[in-house]
């Protein structure tokens, strides 16, 4: 399973360059915008749909099926996936923090280096909904391919957040109060998080499992 991880990771470096300067555009975005938040996010969403593209990358080379003719099974071939789907997400967010500090020592607010805590809990949020869309389409991915479901994956994280701000909106029509999910302290909100991903991708990872077993190769 090393070897096939290292395998998309060698892939993803052969896009490096691409994938850099579109993130330095996004950075100089954030701070002619003087919105540091925003790259945390970004980077996060870019590290998630990275697994896609070495999807991508092995079904116009048909990597899948000349895999599965060595001592390799389908379970440790999509395990492989979702591991990278972590690599590339954690490191998203962590590069994003990184930037996120070096904004916001040098450029827009000298005296506050440290994220705000609703902003860290967008952050968190933000990585779980992409994290849960990412479960949701690689099921799709492995039973369709990557090119007919990346159109899914987009619609399934647009339609994720599309039901979220829809049921805060709902709550406030029918005079519920958010505060009270404001109230909720960091610690026990980040538990919350942290479970719905965990078990989104534990339930996601069983039906890929199951799925491509029973694909025709």
């Amino acid at each position: 399973m090393k070897g096939l991880i290292l395998k998309d990771l060698y892939t993803l470096k052969g896009y490096g360059k691409q994938y850099f300067l579109v993130f330095a555009f996004m950075v100089l975005w954030a701070v002619f915008m003087k919105t540091p938040g925003f790259i945390t996010i970004y980077a996060v969403m870019m590290g998630s749909m990275l697994v896609v593209s070495t999807m991508s990358v092995d079904e116009s080379t048909s990597f899948e099926r000349y895999v599965l003719t060595m001592p390799i099974n389908t379970r440790t071939l999509v395990k492989s996936k979702y591991i990278l789907l972590l690599i590339t997400t954690l490191a998203g967010l962590l590069a994003s923090l990184a930037f996120y500090l070096i904004i916001t020592m040098t450029i827009i607010v000298k005296e506050n280096h440290f994220m705000p805590v609703d902003e860290w809990a967008g952050v968190l949020a933000a990585v779980t909904l992409f994290i849960v869309a990412d479960a949701i389409a690689l099921p799709f991915m492995f039973k369709l391919g990557a090119e007919k479901s990346r159109y899914l994956y987009i619609g399934i994280t647009l339609a994720i957040a599309l039901v979220i701000f829809g049921l805060a909106k709902l709550i406030q029509i029918a005079g519920g109060n958010l505060t009270a999910i404001e109230a909720i302290p960091a610690i026990v909100y980040s538990i919350v998080l942290v479970a719905i991903s965990v078990v989104a991708l534990l339930v996601s990872y069983a039906i890929s499992v199951n799925v491509t077993k029973n694909k025709e190769w």
